[in-house]
């Protein structure tokens, strides 16, 4: 910025050892929208640009001794390095006036003159702003004659939350700006200019003090194309804020600053937003409000159940409005060594003061880790951003508060569980293929999730990474049902910070969507969770895992290996190949076939799964898929990185029978070796 004056001095310097003759004003202008021309109002401040003006004792400049409109004297403030500011009269009749500047080359006595006519609009309304922010005039007070280029779109106006009125000197009085930004629904103080006559009138050289009188007209504030709620529009005392005028606070004043006071419109989004001021169908320049939602807590709840009660040690959720600009997880960098972030994005979490552990934020949900010391009956949250800390929201806190995790697919019906082999529990189509998902079956073990139950033994603290087993302190208060059925809980404990995990064997009962109850301390866990349970035979095809016999081996055309037959080529059975799961697969050679026959369901539709890849000594490998005597797929497969990174594909299809028994057929149809693993074929429950 003083690189920039001192470039604006030297050029005067050189402007002023040679001075002009004749014309001494190149224009007049509203000096804050000095491009939109006829910019003027009656009582508005306007700013003449002066050549060769005399400033800093400089020789051969001109002195301005008198400035007159309409042949009245008026008051003047010599600004920057090249202008004079004075005020229009306020007499909203006039249309076109006449100023006169007047006075001398500096040492000389020659008086000369100069009259420019200058038109006037009723209402010439224009919002201050920062002056350090526009684009092509580099300091207030210094506008080019040749420049006319300058866009206000992008500079902020001077928006504050105190009005000025407050204070002596308006500068001291913080602006919004992106690090201090402004909220929706906030009541706001902009300084504006060219509003228009007053009601009652201020006398010209009156000087206003505080809040002056209400303008005869209320002007139209609109923020993002929201028109805002007015609370008032006024004179007020000062000069123009933020800028670097000579001269200023003279007794009488050259500038009528208004302030409006309105609402920031709740409906606009978080951004740069652009602003205007009309009067009468006279819009202002444009300028920019910067607007971020502060944190607001509209509730915590339990990050399982969703329910307003927590338990010490247990995951919650916050939820609200402007509760973060960004939406994600913790990720590998935010951790510490082996501590868990306390802050995400600038987001961060208090409970009773203290800050927790964050997982995830969102501009409307935060996930966070309750401690697990925290005080029993009511606590208080507040979620701290970049742009403020919301007030604090109320929790209740209990010893217990179980709940399970639930899938968010079929209206969060179902429990978030597992199978041994790391497979989903749930309906074959809940997540429509991918990832696998097959129901509980009774007898089996499964293992569910959630949060909420309790002190375990050795206790874990939540700002580490944890991972290992921390048993219930008390599991007598555990009880679990499913389907009505006390179920056998093998393990129930902490496995990670705030996640309990439960081993459960599903007790012996019918089939379809059973409901699970828990039971922590005599609290229950949420209602209205239900177990996808299935009784029907497991997959029909029969080592579709490929482990039997164990210990591998070829098997030739025209013998059989635990349940599949082999027409031709050659198969093996070998553990030298990366499985798809457990211990073995079978590759096929010597355009080898193998194939069972299930026993099926006439009429009733099937889903066929299987992994498979290729050889990684070839190219390329090829393998048909005939299910009875239809063909089901003709695949292509890549060849493997190596026999140790196979990059298994799972392939899905719903096949139908029509017999009692369907023939199921691996056909390879060109050289290499494709390799198969992990082959079902279960029933679709209601097909």
């Amino acid at each position: 910025m003083l690189t920039r004056m001192c470039i604006r001095l030297l050029c005067v310097a050189v402007c002023l050892s040679t001075p002009s003759v004749g014309q001494r004003v190149d224009r007049i202008g509203d000096p804050l929208a000095w491009e939109r021309a006829d910019w003027l109002s009656p009582g508005k401040t306007a700013y003449a640009l002066v050549l060769d003006l005399c400033i800093f004792g400089m020789r051969n400049c001109f002195l301005v001794q008198r400035l007159q409109v309409n042949g009245q004297s008026q008051p003047f403030e010599i600004d920057g390095l090249s202008g004079v500011l004075f005020l229009l009269p306020p007499d909203d009749r006039a249309s076109t006036v006449d100023v006169v500047v007047a006075g001398v080359i500096a040492n000389t006595s020659n008086l000369t003159s100069t009259t420019v006519p200058v038109k006037l609009q009723p209402y010439a309304p224009t919002i201050g702003y920062l002056y350090e922010f526009t684009t092509n005039i580099d300091y207030p007070g210094f506008p080019s004659a040749s420049d006319t280029s300058r866009s206000d779109t992008r500079t902020p106006g001077l928006f504050r939350r105190t009005s000025r009125a407050n204070s002596l000197d308006a500068r001291t009085i913080p602006v919004i700006s992106k690090t201090e930004p402004a909220a929706p629904g906030e009541t706001l103080y902009v300084e504006v200019y060219g509003l228009g006559p007053t009601e009652p009138v201020v006398p010209q050289g009156s000087t206003v003090v505080g809040l002056g009188p209400q303008t005869v007209m209320t002007p139209l504030l609109v923020v993002a194309g929201r028109e805002s709620v007015i609370v008032y529009s006024r004179l007020v005392e000062g000069a123009i804020s933020g800028s670097v005028m000579f001269n200023q606070n003279r007794s009488s004043p050259v500038h009528r600053v208004y302030e409006v006071c309105f609402t920031v419109p709740i409906e606009v989004a978080d951004g740069d937003l652009p602003v205007t001021i009309e009067v009468d169908g006279y819009k202002s320049n444009t300028v920019v409000l910067s607007v971020r939602r502060r944190p607001e807590i509209t509730s915590v709840v339990n990050g399982a159940s969703l329910v307003e009660t927590i338990a010490p040690g247990s995951w919650f959720t916050v939820r609200g409005t402007g509760l973060a600009s960004s939406t994600r997880t913790w990720r590998a960098s935010d951790f510490s060594g082996d501590r868990l972030p306390t802050s995400l994005d600038e987001v961060s979490v208090q409970v009773d003061g203290r800050q927790v552990p964050v997982y995830f934020i969102s501009p409307a949900q935060v996930n966070a880790l309750a401690p697990t010391d925290l005080g029993l009956g009511q606590g208080t949250v507040t979620v701290r951003t970049a742009y403020g800390t919301s007030p604090p929201a109320p929790v209740v806190v209990q010893k217990y508060a179980p709940a399970f995790f639930l899938f968010d697919q079929a209206n969060r019906r179902y429990p978030a569980a597992g199978h041994p082999d790391g497979t989903l529990v749930g309906r074959s189509d809940l997540f429509g293929g991918a990832p696998r998902s097959s129901p509980a079956r009774p007898g089996r073990r499964i293992s569910l999730y959630g949060t909420g139950f309790g002190p375990t033994t050795p206790p874990v603290p939540i700002d580490r990474v944890f991972s290992g087993a921390a048993h219930l302190s008390d599991p007598t208060q555990l009880s679990m049902r499913i389907g009505g059925v006390p179920a056998g809980v093998e393990f129930g404990g902490l496995v990670g910070v705030g996640l309990y995990q439960f081993n459960v064997v599903v007790p012996d009962i019918a089939g379809g969507d059973q409901p699970i109850t828990v039971e922590m301390g005599g609290i229950s866990a949420q209602p209205s969770v239900f177990l996808t349970v299935s009784t029907e035979p497991e997959s029909i095809v029969r080592n579709g895992d490929f482990e039997s016999p164990e210990g591998g081996g070829n098997y030739s055309a025209g013998s059989s290996f635990d349940g599949w037959s082999v027409e031709r080529g050659v198969a093996s059975l070998n553990r030298s190949y990366q499985p798809a799961q457990g211990r073995q697969s079978v590759s096929l050679t010597g355009l080898c076939t193998i194939s069972q026959n299930p026993l099926t369901r006439s009429g009733q539709d099937y889903l066929l799964r299987f992994a498979a890849a290729g050889d990684p000594s070839a190219q390329a490998t090829q393998l048909r898929v005939e299910w009875g005597p239809n063909l089901v797929a003709t695949l292509t497969l890549d060849r493997p990185t190596s026999t140790t990174n196979m990059g298994w594909k799972y392939y899905e299809y719903r096949v139908h029978a029509t017999e009692a028994t369907t023939r199921l057929r691996f056909v390879q149809t060109a050289a290499g070796r494709p390799t198969i693993d992990d082959v079902s074929v279960d029933p679709i429950p209601g097909s």
